[in-house]
């Protein structure tokens, strides 16, 4: 099941992370998102995860600085810079090849030899090498980015789960009204993560290549105009997004799903028992894979995830191995998917047939889709930049602060005045 995910992916302010007092050889300093202290599904499977390494080790304290999320890549630029770093970071998929090219990190490979064929079962991501096959960095997470829906109203109404774009958003507009949203995803360029992870398989799938092969934008296609014009319309004609919800970022966006007030959202399997929970639905909230534009087709499937690395300058690079095997263990991994609904990051435990009971059904499908039609893209070193240029073309467009022409050339312009 996990042979071609396997070869496709073989603040705080930074001045009070780095004012923290150096660390002991018997603690391990973490920067994360997560805080172990904070309610929610993912923060109690978080704390489960140190409380049990805390307790197989006893000689090792962890110490969690909590970074919020966008902001753990810069600050460990920064850090690096300054010879102030935690011995382990998290960091998100998509922004793990800007540190491999400033060689901000410590290869893992010898730490993986010495695991033997125990290695061959973790799941990495190409972006977390270089060109001479050195690892950098080893996830502890995966998720499928697709769409939570809520199965109970589709059922309500006697409706299939749609099988294409254009039909999903016609039921969105159906069941839309003035306390339920359609389909929700802001394109806010602060916070445009899911939107551009929904956008960029979509328009491959279309046909779009994004960039061209010397890096620069190739957003001028029949393809991306298409989708463009198709986005457009969900908010000026057919009323599926609200504007006001088109401009917002993805928390603010996954507040509706939380207030059980979107038919359909953008979002990643990660997410679905937090949206069950809060939301009280349960398991009228489900997910699904990214449907295409054709019907009986999905888009590519999106598959990404957060990773622990090591630093280069890490005071206690042994006890942050030690944390991160313990993260990627069968134990941790198999406890953390059917907790939180994470994908694991080891083949062994997404075979397990028992995975998917007590409605987790939607991680079978997640691992399918992944397998099945996966994404083909190359991500660039600032995909940060590139997400949040996409997302503004579109956020002027939908405003009617630009045309689709004048906003294209103005996105286009901009990300490769950088690249440049």
């Amino acid at each position: 099941m996990y042979r071609k995910i396997y070869t496709m992916v073989s603040v705080v302010a930074l001045s009070a992370v780095l004012g923290a007092t150096s660390v002991k050889a018997d603690e391990v300093e973490l920067w994360s998102f997560l805080d172990p202290k904070a309610e929610g599904v993912r923060s109690e499977v978080f704390k489960h995860v140190i409380d049990t390494f805390e307790a197989a080790n006893p000689d090792i304290n962890v110490k969690v600085n909590v970074v919020q999320w966008q902001q753990i890549s810069p600050s460990l630029m920064r850090g690096a810079q300054a010879g102030q770093v935690p011995d382990l970071a998290m960091l998100y998929s998509p922004f793990i090849g800007q540190h491999v090219a400033a060689g901000t990190l410590n290869p893992l490979n010898d730490r993986l030899a010495e695991m033997g064929e125990d290695a061959k079962d973790l799941v990495t991501f190409p972006v977390a090498k270089d060109r001479d096959g050195n690892i950098y960095a080893v996830p502890w997470e995966l998720r499928v980015i697709g769409i939570v829906y809520r199965k109970d109203l589709l059922e309500d109404a006697g409706l299939d789960v749609p099988d294409s774009l254009p039909k999903m958003i016609e039921q969105a507009e159906e069941m839309a009204n003035a306390d339920t949203i359609g389909f929700g995803v802001g394109f806010n360029p602060a916070k445009p993560t899911a939107a551009m992870e929904w956008f960029i398989p979509t328009a491959i799938g279309m046909g779009a290549s994004i960039l061209n092969e010397d890096g620069t934008a190739n957003f001028d296609s029949p393809e991306i105009r298409k989708l463009i014009t198709f986005i457009d319309a969900l908010v000026t004609k057919d009323k599926a997004l609200p504007l006001n919800v088109a401009l917002q970022g993805d928390e603010e966006v996954q507040q509706y799903a939380e207030a059980g007030r979107t038919v359909f959202m953008v979002k990643g399997t990660h997410r679905l028992q937090l949206i069950r929970d809060k939301s009280g639905i349960n398991e009228g909230y489900s997910w699904m894979p990214f449907p295409g534009m054709e019907p009986a087709t999905t888009s590519p499937a999106m598959l990404q995830g957060w990773n622990l690395a090591i630093p280069k300058a890490a005071d206690n690079p042994d006890g942050a191995w030690k944390l991160l095997q313990h993260w990627t263990s069968p134990e941790i991994q198999a406890y953390s998917a059917k907790m939180a609904g994470y994908l694991p990051v080891r083949q062994s435990v997404g075979a397990d047939a028992s995975l998917t009971e007590g409605g987790n059904e939607h991680i079978r499908v997640a691992l399918d889709y992944a397998n099945e039609n996966p994404l083909d893209f190359d991500w660039p070193e600032n995909t940060d930049f590139l997400y949040a240029t996409i997302s503004g073309m579109i956020e002027q467009i939908v405003a009617d602060q630009m045309s689709i022409d004048e906003a294209i050339t103005w996105a286009e312009t901009q990300y490769n005045q950088q690249v440049r």
